[in-house]
């Protein structure tokens, strides 16, 4: 299945997310706008989301608020420090804390979401032993029974909310389908890796379905989520090839291949060219699919599929002695697939090599290969 494109790239003081160029202070603010977020969600944990996209600059600038962000950190650090450095508790909890939830922030920009709460569990332990300690120690030394009965009763009934609100959330998460779609009832424009993923889990149904309603449309559904992904994010190299592969199979040639063609301009690697080189093979333009084989296996000689398809097409060619040579090194790469031998049998019986014709077709049949021709296997035989 295709890859998604992480949609990052780095320079020494910006980071580039989607065309958006943030300099050093944007990443002040959005660290600190990810580790406010972070702290109120650990108290209200409301409107979560699996990915959470980077805000869009405005002028050139970040919304005013990201810029308040770094001040209310300052003035949390300030209130911490002149109030609680003191209490070990508290000390331990916000290191802890600190020290794990740091490579989350972006101050160093990992990923494309600006905050990932599903990693924030290990880091709110810290919180939550501060929370703990200070209602022990409160309970313990100040309050009266019916306080203690009172606060006992407001921790178990929040503690009860976010039980609930947990296994709601785990609904959510229960599969592909579902969380992508709460992606996108939250977030329908800033998050177009949420239509190319849901649109490749209506792919992969469409491409299993055996239901004619059910052909149609998980078919529909794949094609309007993928045609999303590239209008609001023209890179989506992923949604791009599997426009292609939807296009192809209704025979809409034309359409497909601009899509390969747009998937190889904005990936340029040996695994586009041979993608578009097994289309450009299957609607007929073999010597095309050649060269973008022979592209594929300059740029990386290690792979294996270009020399298995150039194989076949040569073969087709009666070009015997390429043929063989590509089918040779298809098998030092992978000499567990049964086809390859298979298919070198034909060159190894036109180029006069009966016995080890007949060897490569036994050893495909060990492999599990079963397309094997009876008539000629048996010819062989003799």
């Amino acid at each position: 299945m295709a890859s998604f494109p992480s949609g990052l790239s780095r320079l020494p003081a910006q980071l580039i997310y989607r065309g958006e160029h943030y300099n050093i202070i944007d990443r002040i603010a959005l660290g600190s706008y990810a580790l406010i977020t972070y702290l109120w969600k650990a108290v209200l944990p409301a409107n979560l989301l699996c990915f959470y996209p980077y805000p869009t600059k405005s002028g050139g600038s970040l919304p005013v608020i990201f810029y308040v962000y770094p001040l209310i950190v300052a003035a949390i650090v300030f209130a911490m420090w002149k109030y609680a450095r003191q209490n070990k508790v508290v000390v331990f909890g916000l290191l802890f804390f600190i020290v794990n939830i740091i490579l989350l922030l972006q101050f160093i920009p990992v990923g494309e979401a600006i905050i990932a709460d599903r990693y924030a569990y290990l880091p709110y332990l810290g919180l939550f032993l501060i929370a703990g300690g200070y209602i022990s120690q409160w309970v313990d030394t100040k309050a009266n029974k019916p306080s203690r009965y009172l606060v006992f009763g407001v921790a178990v009934l929040y503690v009860g909310c976010l039980g609930y609100y947990s296994h709601e959330r785990c609904m959510v998460w229960y599969d592909s389908t579902s969380l992508w779609r709460d992606e996108l009832e939250k977030e329908p424009e800033r998050a177009p890796i949420a239509y190319d993923n849901l649109g490749f889990v209506y792919f992969d149904k469409w491409y299993n379905a055996t239901d004619h309603f059910e052909t149609k449309t998980y078919y529909d559904s794949a094609l309007y989520l993928m045609s999303k992904s590239v209008e609001l994010r023209p890179d989506s190299v992923g949604a791009y090839q599997g426009l292609a592969m939807l296009y192809y199979s209704k025979k809409n040639y034309a359409a497909a291949g601009y899509c390969y063609r747009t998937a190889l301009r904005l990936k340029p690697s040996p695994e586009e060219h041979a993608n578009y080189g097994n289309f450009l093979e299957k609607i007929g333009k073999s010597d095309s699919a050649l060269m973008e084989y022979d592209i594929a296996i300059s740029e990386n000689p290690d792979m294996y599929a270009p020399y298995f398809n150039s194989g076949k097409i040569l073969k087709r060619q009666n070009r015997w002695d390429e043929a063989m040579r590509d089918f040779n090194k298809a098998i030092e790469i992978n000499p567990s697939y049964g086809e390859n031998y298979y298919q070198r049998s034909f060159c190894d019986t036109q180029l006069g090599f009966k016995d080890l014709a007949l060897k490569d077709i036994e050893t495909a049949l060990s492999l599990g290969y079963k397309k094997v021709d009876t008539a000629y296997y048996y010819s062989l035989k003799k």
